[in-house]
């Protein structure tokens, strides 16, 4: 059954159920429902009518199946907006709670004499200091910015700080993939070693996914911490929030403590979540700004450069925006093409070190995976584990799709075809030294989550192995499942993994918490109205912000216009709700 007819079995069944409920409802009125359940089947959470179904408002809370949200019923309205139950909930209940956290909050101790330590720097107006100062004197923090503009060390720094104000503080860090909370978890100890800062050991060697946090488990959806058992930490720091869904968002607002600090990090430019609405997007755009008094504060502290006044939304003085990068020129390279893309500009940049581009027409499948060669020479020796895990980092092609030529699953048979040709891999054989695979299930049991990403090794070829992992190499072959996301190496049986797949490949979805040194964007001509659909401006963009050093963009100059032009807008009621509560009561 394809996706299609599964969406018009549901939308059937559910328009039926309702219209036992609600008979005589008009035929607009049902395909308004019908068009609602394809809405949430795309991960809107609601539908804004248009003002032609208008009308069909008054008719819908005239039967028994809506009502404006004072009762309970199958479908809620809000204005123009038409939502199932849940999601109205969902989007409420967030609004409710994050208003309640945004508030005013010292860590006890704090001056700003404190913060001149940890921020030296010398520039007129620094934007990680002003970040640091509102996580220290605020409950709820949103902290966003594009690659290289100092997240990570700027949440380190104010890690340190406040455990050298408050030492007893206890800290919970986490982020929405493994792959994502193993890179905070590095990046964070490379800040805290390299620039000597102090910070609690706890934060420095546990950074959990959200699952694990709240303590989902693959035997049941229900999590362990909830509105009844609160977590036990002060300050709770997420990355990569635009990968955090409405429901994902709920669980953890019910699982703080009431005296607890939130901070979120994230590029709000990057793709949504995989599941229902944009939770990072929404709760800054349009930005929340500032108050009068915090402005003032703001220039006494950090000088007179332009600070946004109060905009829209009620989340005043909870955001910052970080818009110098440390790593790329924003007049060169791949700073310049990030730029465009969230500009709307559809012309890639000239061809420079950093980003160079070929028509898709003119390449081959052996030239788009040409630079894996050195990690295919890499996999013939014998070489240290990490050395393994480095070059395969080196580079990464991604796609938007799993199907198709320029697919996913053709691109990485393809490179299987390649290793076979060279004797690397044995015909006919899953497994093979240097294969690297992903994870495509959680599994609470091995410690192993969709998305991680790890290493088929001969545990011959890798003899540092044996010291490691005290394992035997003077036997026979043995081929063995190896991975180094979680602190320390984790070595897996192959017949003890979960689902996995061959990964020299992946969707830019799923390359989401991830960089590579080098990437390799294949962007082939939509041939359905589905594929079509996933090459989005915001997809561009979170594939060009997964490299650190170069992007070979593989596509035509109107295939890539028709992305940039085509922008992933979901229709969602957070942001009315932050700017326009409901009274209390």
């Amino acid at each position: 059954m394809n996706a299609q007819t599964e969406y018009h079995q549901v939308a059937n069944a559910i328009t039926i159920l309702l219209t036992d409920i609600a008979p005589g409802l008009s035929e607009q009125a049902i395909q308004v429902i019908k068009k609602l359940v394809n809405s949430i089947s795309q991960q809107h959470s609601c539908l804004h009518l248009n003002d032609d179904e208008l009308p069909v408002i008054a008719e819908l809370l005239a039967s028994p199946i809506a009502s404006t949200g004072d009762v309970a019923t199958p479908l809620i309205i809000r204005g123009s907006q038409l939502y199932f139950h849940r999601y109205y909930e969902l989007e409420r209940k967030i609004a409710e709670k994050l208003l309640a956290l945004n508030q005013r909050s010292d860590i006890l101790g704090f001056t700003i004499g404190e913060l001149d330590k940890l921020f030296p720097e010398d520039q007129p107006f620094n934007m990680q200091k002003m970040a640091a100062y509102l996580a220290a004197t605020r409950k709820l923090t949103i902290i966003t910015g594009g690659p290289g503009t100092g997240k990570t060390s700027t949440v380190a720094k104010i890690i340190s700080l406040m455990h050298t104000l408050q030492p007893t503080l206890t800290f919970a860090l986490a982020a929405p993939t493994g792959k994502a909370a193993s890179r905070l978890s590095q990046s964070l100890q490379q800040t805290w070693a390299g620039q000597y800062l102090d910070h609690p050991l706890q934060a420095c060697e546990q950074v959990l996914t959200l699952h694990r946090l709240l303590g989902i488990s693959k035997d049941s959806s229900k999590p362990r911490y909830h509105a009844r058992r609160k977590l036990d930490f002060d300050v709770l720091i997420i990355d990569e929030a635009s990968m955090i869904d409405l429901a994902m968002m709920s669980k953890l607002l019910d699982a703080m403590q009431d005296t607890a600090r939130m901070i979120l990090l994230g590029d709000p430019g990057q793709l949504p979540s995989v599941e229902t609405g944009n939770l990072l997007a929404d709760l800054t755009i349009p930005f929340p700004g500032f108050s009068d008094r915090t402005r003032q504060e703001l220039k006494q502290h950090f000088g007179s450069t332009t600070i946004p006044p109060e905009g829209p939304s009620q989340l005043i003085n909870a955001a910052c925006r970080l818009t110098f990068s440390f790593r790329f020129s924003e007049l060169e390279g791949i700073g310049k093409l990030a730029n465009s893309i969230t500009r709307g500009d559809p012309e890639i940049p000239n061809n420079s070190e950093q980003v160079e581009r070929q028509d898709l027409s003119k390449s081959t499948l052996s030239q788009v995976t040409q630079p894996l060669n050195n990690y295919f020479q890499l996999i013939q020796q014998e070489v240290p584990l990490q050395r393994l895990f480095d070059e395969l980092n080196q580079c990464k092609i991604l796609t938007p799709t799993r199907e198709g030529p320029w697919g996913v699953i053709h691109i990485n048979a393809h490179i299987e075809q390649i290793l076979e040709s060279q004797n690397l891999k044995p015909a006919n054989k899953f497994h093979y030294h240097g294969r690297p695979i992903m994870i495509l299930r959680n599994d609470y049991v091995n410690g192993l989550f969709n998305g991680d990403i790890g290493l088929c090794i001969d545990t011959r070829l890798c003899t540092d192995l044996a010291a490691t992992a005290s394992l035997d190499t003077s036997k026979q072959s043995s081929l063995i499942a190896c991975f180094t996301d979680s602190p320390g190496l984790k070595i897996v049986p192959l017949g003890r993994l979960p689902e996995h797949e061959t990964c020299f490949s992946m969707t830019v979805h799923k390359s989401q918490g991830s960089e590579f040194d080098q990437v390799c964007l294949v962007l082939a001509e939509a041939e359905s109205e589905a594929s079509q659909n996933l090459q989005t401006r915001e997809l561009l963009y979170t594939a060009v912000t997964r490299c650190r050093s170069k992007i070979s963009i593989f596509a035509e100059q109107n295939t890539w216009k028709q992305a940039i032009q085509r922008q992933q807008r979901r229709s969602s009621g957070l942001a009315d709700f932050l700017c326009n509560p409901l009274p209390e009561g």
